[in-house]
């Protein structure tokens, strides 16, 4: 989630010319016994020799101690680089949490003012079906109508939920990752309808629902034309009895 790039150790090349300095020191060390003992037999330049390599000793000694706490420095400031560096991945991954969860919060105001708006709709749509059903011509029977085919969608008179549980099951977008459908996230109380499995098959809700509702109209227009038809040819009969 971070572009920054984890820092270099620094202790692994200390360690590596401490590991070095030893070995220089333990071989110097080695040759001492026996300068000291030529030095304490008298030979000729053993005790100029025996102090040039205590001198070295003493030099590898130094270099030792030095690069000892060299190397707890750079152990030292690897943990605080590390330290950091945890602390800047975990500021890259509050970032990246923070805008999901800021994206999941507008995602979630998006479907609530629109759960607001549907709920609107349908109380609007049950006072009309009431009143509809309130005002249906005298003389007229409102057909038993089904929605979408075979009926898929329910009834056309009634809470009208399978048309729409039909329709949030069919409306729920793709998920494309890597240009394959993986499949879909679907509201909850959505439901596929009987018949259909295909949502790509599935026709339009509305569309259904439109067609059912002019069916129904032009049904209830053809029994008053009927009744209007019949009432017209029994003046017409009577006037032709009298006129007789």
């Amino acid at each position: 989630m971070s572009s920054n790039p984890p820092p270099i150790p620094r202790a692994p090349a200390a360690r590596e010319k401490l590991a070095a300095a030893l070995a220089v020191k333990a071989d110097l060390e080695c040759s001492v016994a026996a300068l000291a003992l030529e030095a304490s037999e008298d030979k000729p330049g053993a005790a100029q020799a025996l102090a040039a390599q205590r001198a070295k000793i003493d030099a590898a000694a130094r270099q030792v101690a030095e690069l000892t706490a060299a190397v707890d420095l750079a152990a030292f400031l690897d943990r605080e680089a590390a330290v950091e560096a945890l602390a800047r991945m975990r500021a890259s991954q509050l970032a990246a949490y923070t805008k999901a969860m800021q994206a999941r919060t507008k995602a979630m105001t998006a479907v609530l003012e629109a759960a607001a708006a549907m709920a609107k709709s349908y109380g609007e749509y049950a006072e009309a079906t009431q009143e509809a059903m309130t005002v249906v011509p005298s003389g007229t029977v409102v057909p038993i109508m089904g929605i979408g085919p075979n009926n898929c969608y329910g009834p056309a008179w009634g809470p009208a939920g399978l048309l729409i549980q039909s329709e949030l099951w069919r409306l729920a977008p793709a998920r494309v990752v890597g240009g394959e459908d993986i499949g879909r996230f679907v509201i909850p109380f959505a439901k596929a309808p009987s018949f259909i499995s295909n949502r790509d098959t599935m026709p339009a809700a509305l569309d259904e629902w439109r067609a059912a509702d002019q069916a129904i109209l032009e049904d209830v227009r053809r029994q008053l034309d009927a009744l209007n038809e019949r009432a017209r040819a029994t003046i017409a009969a009577a006037k032709t009895k009298e006129a007789a």
